[in-house]
């Protein structure tokens, strides 16, 4: 009997041990974390599709001076960044001998004139002669026919008259000889006055000399530049695009240029290259800028080349989340848990993605903050909307 008690005690004991040790099964799960979320609308935006390039300001009028006259620089008055006007002499090559080459033609054709006027008094005198002459043969040659002189004096009369005629010949020869000599000073003094003019390299336009690659006194080549000068007042931009684009740009095309991410201005495209670049397989655009831009020449500007634009509604565009297959979602806030919806996206523009297919969203707010952390139907909670 008392065996039997110890050995039941020992069980006892043992079942309120082993049931201490056996863990407790929970049934309660954890609950999901909430996220904290922003929201916002759907909010009107101008919506722009683009081409967006990078662009190098260029003056309009870039000009490589050179001379015209090879000789010897004998003025040489500006330097870099001097500032001329049109017209102003810039340069003169070997400009004193020009100069004396034009009196000395100017004094040939004067010779020349002198020269003429006494041919012409010969011709006249001869014209006179001849006249006398023929009058003189044909009295003697009556006389003769009658018997009256005799027949030397008759031939006499005969090469009087026929001299007079070789001389006539030989005078109006010699005078439409001096003449054509004038003709001839004349171009030589119009050859050498332009000799002279093209020695004096003038500005062509108002600008600013951006190099210069000779001195005074050194020998000047035909071709060879001498200065380098571009107008400032007058700026383009220009911009290599693909090749792919080049039926979408055209004189309607608008350009907005920025620098720095500020805005310079938004003017249409007023060159589009004829041809596309066989190697770059690129074409050239240029866009001339007002002239009250605060541009200058060789800035890097940003080009957005405008080719649609319209009004519409849109979101933040990371608030748009890409999926497979080219799908895009937003979440809406919708009982305090999150919706996922799928939308049409279509332009991008300014941080802001459009919207296409507002009427099938049936929300009004949309996470814009958060949306990373969420899948459908993850609680929210919404601590701020704007």
């Amino acid at each position: 009997m008392k065996n039997g008690f110890i050995v039941n005690l020992v069980c006892l004991i043992f079942l309120a041990t082993l049931t201490a040790c056996t863990p407790t099964k929970k049934t309660d799960q954890p609950q999901t974390e909430v996220v904290q979320v922003k929201t916002a609308p759907l909010t009107e935006h101008v919506f722009r599709k683009e081409i967006r390039v990078q662009g190098t300001v260029q003056p309009v009028d870039n000009a490589t001076i050179s001379a015209r006259v090879a000789g010897t620089i004998d003025q040489l008055d500006v330097e870099e960044g001097s500032v001329v006007k049109k017209g102003d002499v810039l340069f003169r090559t070997d400009s004193l001998n020009m100069q004396n080459r034009v009196e000395m033609a100017q004094k040939d054709l004067q010779v020349a004139k002198d020269t003429f006027v006494t041919a012409q008094m010969d011709v006249n005198i001869g014209e006179t002669n001849k006249e006398q002459t023929r009058r003189d043969f044909e009295r003697a040659r009556d006389l003769f026919s009658s018997n009256t002189v005799s027949k030397n004096y008759y031939e006499k009369a005969e090469v009087a008259w026929n001299n007079s005629q070789a001389n006539m010949n030989k005078l109006t020869a010699v005078m439409r000889y001096m003449e054509a000599r004038v003709e001839q000073q004349k171009a030589a003094l119009s050859i050498a006055e332009k000799n002279l003019k093209d020695s004096i390299i003038t500005a062509p336009y108002d600008g600013v000399i951006t190099e210069k690659h000779m001195e005074m006194g050194e020998f000047a080549n035909i071709g060879v530049p001498v200065l380098k000068m571009e107008n400032q007042n007058a700026l383009e931009l220009s911009c290599l695009i693909s090749a792919i684009h080049y039926d979408a740009i055209t004189s309607q095309t608008i350009a907005a240029i920025s620098l720095d991410g500020k805005t310079i201005c938004r003017h249409p495209v007023t060159y589009c290259a004829p041809s596309i670049d066989p190697l770059s397989r690129t074409f050239e655009v240029k866009v001339q800028l007002p002239p009250d831009t605060s541009l200058i020449s060789g800035s890097l500007c940003d080009v957005a080349l405008v080719l649609d634009e319209r009004k519409g509604l849109g979101l933040p565009t990371n608030a748009v989340l890409p999926r497979k297959g080219g799908e895009s979602i937003v979440f809406a806030a919708e009982n305090g848990k999150a919706k996922q919806i799928l939308v049409t996206s279509g332009f991008t523009t300014d941080g802001f993605t459009e919207i296409l297919n507002v009427k099938d969203l049936g929300a009004d707010e949309f996470v814009i903050t958060g949306q990373y952390f969420l899948n459908d139907g993850t609680p929210i909670s919404v601590i701020e909307k704007q």
